[in-house]
């Protein structure tokens, strides 16, 4: 889950959710970067005030087996007349996964 934060609470091993940009729109540290206690202090030498991180987000079990029922059943509609053959349910289940991580 995307979150700002300020700068002084950040943490050696979060990632940014969105590039770091100078007064002048440059970017000081691209997104997808991983924190570290001397980028965190550079940062702050800087002024960098806050920062926008993913945050991860514990998902209750019960409701996530709800939401993979849910991507399978959905799945299982494009796949009702393809049969059940190694390859057809090997593809079926990488679909399932990546919905499931990406979060449909």
């Amino acid at each position: 889950m995307k979150s700002r934060i300020s700068t002084e609470t950040a943490l050696p091993g979060m990632s940014l959710s969105e590039a770091v940009l100078d007064d002048a729109g440059r970017v000081l540290v691209p997104d997808g970067a991983v924190l570290t206690e001397s980028l965190i202090h550079s940062l702050l030498r800087r002024g960098v005030a806050a920062l926008c991180v993913d945050q991860a987000v514990e998902e209750d079990p019960a409701e996530r087996e709800i939401r993979h029922a849910r991507i399978a059943r959905s799945v299982a509609v494009f796949f009702r007349q393809a049969g059940d053959g190694a390859g057809t349910v090997a593809l079926r289940e990488a679909i399932c996964a990546f919905r499931m991580e990406r979060g449909a």
